[in-house]
């Protein structure tokens, strides 16, 4: 992990998840890098409290970059498939 906090976050995720982290209400853009034949997504914590739901998915072999309206909560950069040299982030956008 590269850093985390309520107005941000950024990972060096490998292969693998990121661990949870909490945001705040607001405009933000995330950005997916990453090789392979997976996907990375941002997900945020559901009302079941267990079960983490897309919010924006960057799919097989496409870099992304977007900007997205976030609820503050719970989320976690979630990898699938195959997937190495990933980094995501996502950071308040410029008001």
């Amino acid at each position: 992990m590269t850093t985390s906090g309520n107005r941000g976050a950024a990972f060096n995720l490998g292969a693998a998840s990121s661990p949870a982290f909490t945001l705040l209400p607001g405009k933000y853009r995330a950005v997916f890098i990453f090789t392979g034949a997976g996907s990375i997504a941002l997900a945020q914590l559901g009302p079941d409290n267990s079960t983490f739901v897309t919010v924006v998915n960057a799919p097989t072999g496409a870099n992304l970059s977007t900007f997205v309206e976030l609820s503050g909560g719970t989320y976690q950069f979630v990898v699938t498939g195959t997937v190495s040299a990933a980094f995501a982030s996502v950071a308040p956008a410029e008001r």
